[in-house]
């Protein structure tokens, strides 16, 4: 088991006259049949905490700019999966990949990660200095 790292990038923009704040929450998470959805006793940190310690792969999120310029200002949201060929743990590797087969036998349309997420940026009142 194991994989190439996978990459996505989201652009956001901010068109409007005042500085805003790019920040994000996940919603839910589904990892092959299993879903984690934020309730009253699941909050997105407790999920992202599940995607750090309770799987041979990581799921990392990074914003490289969550302040916006006004008018002009952009940031990058990157979503990075990483599951290394050797992780360090064959009986956990060993049981996600069998997982991850069966998975694609029975659902090949479904993809075997979802994750939903809210992206939202925020205006900000500038401060007077």
């Amino acid at each position: 088991p194991g994989m190439e790292p996978q990459t996505k990038t989201l652009t956001a923009y901010n068109t409007g006259e005042m500085i805003a704040e790019l920040s994000y929450t996940i919603k839910s998470l589904r990892i092959l049949d299993k879903t984690y959805t934020v309730s009253e006793e699941l909050t997105s940190d407790d999920i992202l905490s599940l995607i750090k310690t309770d799987f041979p792969f990581t799921i990392d999120f990074f914003i490289d700019n969550s302040n916006l310029n006004a008018e002009n200002g952009n940031a990058n949201f990157v979503m990075t999966v990483v599951w290394p060929f050797e992780s360090g743990n064959d009986e956990l590797d060993t049981e996600y990949g069998n997982l991850a087969y069966a998975h694609s036998t029975n659902y090949p349309e479904e993809s075997s990660i979802h994750i939903e997420l809210e992206l939202k940026a925020t205006q900000k009142m500038m401060q007077e200095e």
